[in-house]
């Protein structure tokens, strides 16, 4: 069983007690922002890896596995890359991905590879592409964006777990409806999706009950293939 946490290079750099605690009480560890497009290059012609290196290598020395977060995300879109037109915006993307995943092959276990595509607020009478979340990459790239980042990512690392993460999901209503029927899309396309993360916000006055979870997650693996199904609690 893994046992993660989401971590920041001056934590881990400037506190002794959180560098031990974590090296002892956790065996899988996930970037809060170092890992994200923006910060990794904030301009065409710079990249910035260090924190990102910085909290790998902990990981590796640590004997935990790693977990980067995200690879395409709408919300963390570098300034320079929103003014582009699609096909420069196309090129922009392939190249952070394959930039970024080829860097840490073999080091990080998987890849939240797109994040947070299914729109709030569904009746679940829309179509499908009213179901996506309206963004640069719908607007400028069209839905075919999601699985062109699966595979890309799947090119620069042949191993790692390949993650679609998302939220308010965890239980059944039509944005949960409509991640799965994109998922069973995506696979049948041949799209390399190995894993569903169900970003979670619980609290004591709001959380799903153990069966609604638990139906949840069955209803995903039966399409996520052996032998990296997976769904995953984030």
């Amino acid at each position: 069983m893994r046992v993660g946490a989401a971590i920041k290079p001056f934590e881990l750099s400037n506190d002794a007690a959180y560098a031990e605690v974590l090296a002892e009480e956790f065996n899988l560890v996930t970037p809060e922002y170092s890992a994200k497009w923006g910060p990794l290059q904030p301009s065409p012609d710079v990249w910035n890896f260090d924190e990102l290196d910085l909290l790998v290598e902990t990981a590796v020395a640590n004997g935990q596995d790693f977990k980067g977060h995200t690879l395409v995300w709408y919300y963390d879109v570098p300034k320079w890359a929103q003014g582009l037109g699609a096909a420069e915006l196309q090129a922009a993307l392939d190249s952070h991905i394959e930039t970024t995943v080829t860097r840490y092959a073999d080091r990080i276990w998987a890849w939240d590879v797109v994040n947070e595509a299914v729109a709030d607020g569904l009746s679940g009478n829309e179509a499908p592409i009213d179901r996506l979340r309206d963004n640069i990459f719908v607007q400028r790239l069209g839905p075919g964006y999601i699985g062109d980042a699966f595979r890309r990512a799947r090119e620069a690392d042949a191993d790692a777990l390949l993650a679609y993460n998302d939220y308010d999901i965890i239980g059944p209503g039509p944005k949960s409806d409509a991640v799965y029927e994109l998922m069973v899309q995506l696979l049948a396309e041949g799209v390399p999706v190995d894993v569903i993360g169900f970003q979670t916000h619980l609290s004591v006055e709001r959380y799903p009950g153990p069966d609604v979870i638990r139906a949840n997650f069955q209803l995903s693996l039966i399409h996520i293939s052996e032998p990296t199904r997976q769904a995953e609690i984030s």
